[in-house]
């Protein structure tokens, strides 16, 4: 087997894990099962991966680079703060729609990641969650976004933009996108 055909082979088990440990979590996912779900033999899956723990690091470092990757290059255009939470709000539902099993597992799982991976998602998380906040807290003090409970206001876009992740499919993405910004945003906006 080639390099192309082992790296392939290894984002076929990375995507089957993800939905794997959805279906499942992680605790009471097995390799044995995973292994089933792609077609190898329990001991041949060792040769593209090194343990269930790896999935899950991979899974979740490679959703947070989006979400981080997203920040940054909203954080950085000169647009208002409230033109911001709206590219926020679809950088969230597009990515949902992505990969709604990957996001689901980086949504709920996370807790599981081994030293030192939790301590480092835990510190992006928090960042992302802090350049959030004060882009709102920009667009107040801006006067383009109603002067509201900044926490509050975060945790309700967060939990609004949240439910896709695991209902997408059923719904027309540009629907969800639109619908979801238009609610959030006219309760906003000033």
């Amino acid at each position: 087997m080639n390099d192309l055909q082992k790296k392939s082979k290894k984002h076929y088990i990375i995507e089957a894990a993800a939905e794997l440990f959805t279906e499942k979590g992680f605790k009471a996912s097995s390799i044995r099962e995973l292994a089933q779900r792609v077609g190898l033999e329990p001991s041949s899956i060792y040769s593209h991966i090194h343990s269930k723990e790896e999935l899950l690091i991979t899974i979740c470092t490679n959703c947070a680079s989006r979400f981080t990757e997203g920040m940054q290059s909203i954080k950085s255009t000169p647009k208002s703060s409230l033109e911001k939470v709206e590219m926020l709000i679809g950088l969230h539902v597009e990515t949902a729609f992505e990969d709604p099993a990957a996001i689901a597992v980086f949504s709920e799982e996370w807790r599981h990641l081994p030293e030192p991976y939790l301590t480092i998602f835990k510190d992006a998380k928090k960042q992302y969650e802090q350049n959030f906040r004060l882009i709102i807290k920009q667009g107040m003090d801006e006067g383009t976004i109603r002067e509201m409970d900044t926490n509050i206001v975060f945790n309700t876009i967060i939990h609004a933009v949240r439910w896709p992740y695991f209902s997408g499919k059923k719904y027309d993405r540009k629907k969800i996108s639109e619908t979801i910004t238009q609610i959030l945003m006219h309760g906003l906006k000033k």
